[in-house]
Order: structure tokens, then sequence, then C-alpha cells
């Protein structure tokens, strides 16, 4: 099922063992128009921390409750590196976040042998953001 960003904008998101926040904002992987994160504010539970969450993390949309189900636990995203939001992400804070979330980190078009493109990941969704 397809969802306009301003419908996931505000939307809950849920670790495997409760609420961690909700989605404010995307972050955009500026060469190949994908989403390469979602900016979440944690809330009340950790004082209004805002995190990253990669799109390979996510996990079903509940239309009903307005929830979307994240591949995470509480204790890995009150443990995720800190995000300034008022500054871009650097390479490094992206390594230490992936390096934190066990996930798969991002090659540049640039690392790739030659003749080989990178896949939309972390920014397709599955679908999920397209319009």
């Amino acid at each position: 099922m397809l969802q306009p960003f301003d419908k996931l904008r505000g939307c809950k998101l849920a670790a495997s063992d409760g609420e961690i926040g909700e989605v404010s904002e995307f972050y955009f992987d500026d060469r190949q128009w994908t989403v390469r994160y979602l900016v979440v504010t944690t809330g009340s539970w950790l004082k209004g921390r805002h995190v990253l969450i990669a799109p390979g993390a996510l996990g079903e949309f509940d239309a009903q409750s307005g929830t979307l189900a994240v591949n995470l636990t509480q204790e890995q995203v009150r443990n995720s590196p800190p995000l300034d939001s008022d500054k871009p992400v650097s390479r490094q804070h992206e390594s230490e976040l992936h390096r934190h979330y066990g996930w798969e980190a991002k090659r540049e078009d640039s690392e790739l042998p030659p003749g080989v493109r990178r896949s939309a990941w972390p920014g397709d969704f599955g679908g999920f953001l397209r319009r």
C-alpha cells in the first residue's frame, strides 16, 4: 500500500517492545532522490531526543492505528548515536549509526566496481513512500 509523506509525518513508530516516537522529518539521498532516513522524535520516554531510522528497519504500517512497526527495540533506540538535527549527517555519524544497529553500510557509487550500480537501499521503502 502506497502512502503519501504527509500521512506518515507524525505517525507513531512501534519497536518490538513499545512505542519509540513519531516521524518528524525525512532525510533524502541527494543523488538518488530516495529516502535515506526517517527522523524520529522520541517524545517523553527519551526527553524529546531525535534519532535516525533507516527504511530497512521498517515493518508493516497499520493504517487503522496510524502506527508503523520498526524492527528495533527501545534499548537499541535509547543507545543510538545522538543526532544533531541542525547539521547534515556526516559519513562518520552514518558509520556509527550503521555499526550500532548492525545495518549493512551504504556504499557510494564511486566505491563500486565499474559497471555496477548501487541499489535503492536504504531508501526504497518497498514502494511505501513513492507518490
